[in-house]
C-alpha cells in the first residue's frame, strides 16, 4: 500500500525533486516496484485518454442539442458560463497531459538533436571492466543489452567517468529511462563530464515528455558552473527555444 501510494504521488507530480529522485533510484533496485510502476503508469495513461475522450464527447453532445431545449432548463447565462468553465477544465487538462506524458512535438524534438554518441576508450586511470574489448566490441554492434548486464554489475564507484556514461546511453537506447536518469546523476555527483551527464540527461526527460524538467536540466548549461564547448551551447538555446 505504501509503495501504491508513491507511485501515485510521483504519477501525479506530487513528490519534491528530492523524493522523485529518491524513487527513481528505487526503481533501478527494486524490480517488483519497478514492474508495480510500469503497470500503473499504463493505466494512469489509459484514464487520462478515457476522461479526456468522454469530456470531448460531452462538449459535443452540448454543441448541438437543439438551443430551445436547452434554454428550458438552463438560463442562457448559465449556459454560457458552464461552456467557459468547461472550455477551460479542458485546455486545462490538454496542459497537464502535455507535460505529465509528452506529445509527438517532444519526441521529434528528441530525434532531432539526440545521436547516439561514439566512444573512444583507454586503459588508463580508474578500474574498467576484466573484457574491456568485448564491451567495446557489444556497444559498437548496437547490442546494448549485454552492455548495460556487464556494466551493471561493476560497482560505479570503480567504473571510470566515461563508462558510467556509456551505461547511461545504453539505459537511454534500451527505453529505460528512469534508469538512465539516476546513471546521468551519478555522473554528474562524480564532477566528471559534467556537459555530457546533463546534456543527455536533459534529453532523456524530453523524450519522457516531461518538458519542465528537459528545459530546467538543460538551461544548467547555459549556466557558466562548468565547462561547454560552443557547439553545444548553441544546440542547448535551439532545444530550449523549440520547447
Amino acid at each position: 500500500m505504501e509503495n501504491q501510494d508513491l507511485i501515485e504521488k510521483y504519477l501525479r507530480g506530487e513528490l519534491d525533486d528530492a523524493k522523485a529522485q529518491q524513487f527513481r533510484q528505487q526503481l533501478t533496485k527494486d524490480e517488483a516496484l519497478a514492474k508495480a510502476f510500469a503497470v500503473e503508469k499504463e493505466i494512469h495513461n489509459a484514464i487520462q485518454l478515457n476522461v479526456e475522450a468522454n469530456f470531448r464527447s460531452r462538449l459535443e453532445k452540448l454543441s448541438t442539442q437543439p438551443s430551445q431545449s436547452v434554454t428550458t432548463t438552463i438560463p442562457m447565462y448559465r449556459r454560457a458560463w458552464f461552456l467557459a468553465a468547461s472550455l477551460l477544465f479542458l485546455i486545462g487538462l490538454f496542459w497537464w497531459s502535455f507535460n505529465q506524458f509528452g506529445t509527438s512535438d517532444t519526441q521529434d524534438l528528441f530525434a532531432q538533436y539526440y545521436e547516439t554518441p561514439t566512444f573512444s576508450f583507454d586503459r588508463s586511470g580508474t578500474a574498467t571492466p576484466t573484457d574491456f574489448d568485448k564491451v567495446v566490441e557489444t556497444y559498437q554492434q548496437k547490442d546494448y543489452s549485454q552492455v548495460i548486464e556487464k556494466l551493471s554489475t561493476t560497482d560505479s564507484q570503480k567504473l571510470n567517468p566515461k563508462w558510467i556514461l556509456l551505461l547511461g546511453i545504453c539505459y537511454l537506447e534500451t527505453a529505460q529511462f528512469e534508469k538512465a536518469v539516476v546513471t546521468f546523476d551519478v555522473l554528474q555527483a562524480k564532477g566528471s563530464l559534467l556537459d555530457d551527464a546533463v546534456w543527455y540527461k536533459g534529453l532523456t526527460y524530453l523524450k519522457m515528455g516531461q518538458k519542465e524538467m528537459a528545459k530546467t536540466t538543460l538551461q544548467t548549461l547555459l549556466s557558466g558552473e562548468f565547462l561547454v564547448t560552443p557547439k553545444r551551447k548553441e544546440r542547448v538555446k535551439a532545444v530550449l527555444h523549440s520547447i
